[in-house]
């Protein structure tokens, strides 16, 4: 049983190392300057095809908003988790100050 415990515990571990990481790639800068960047060709090549003019100025429009939902999002998760989150978390009875607290303590 011991060696039971011992494995999960590792399996835990492993997938939260992989949750961490894939949480570091979503937030991180590289990701979204590449978004933006394969955004602003799309755009710029769809403009070019249906011969619109100014391509490369109006190419800017959907990476800035882009580039302004990244910055609103984190403060719109917050906000969701504070308020729509905690509420199913009561709903099903987990305390508010366990969700506060790592599961595990590493």
């Amino acid at each position: 049983m011991n060696d039971t415990v011992e494995l999960e515990i590792q399996k835990l571990k492993k997938r939260n190392a992989r949750v961490e990481t894939d949480k570091a790639w979503e937030t991180s800068l590289t990701r979204r300057t590449f978004i933006a960047f394969v955004t602003y060709l799309v755009a710029a090549v769809w403009l070019y095809l249906i011969h619109e003019s100014n391509i490369f100025l109006k190419a800017v429009v959907p990476v800035a908003g882009y580039v302004l939902s990244t910055f609103s999002i984190p403060q719109l998760k917050k906000i969701w988790i504070q308020h729509v989150y905690r509420i199913a978390d009561a709903k099903i009875g987990i305390e508010p100050e366990l969700l506060d607290k790592p599961a595990i303590e590493v």
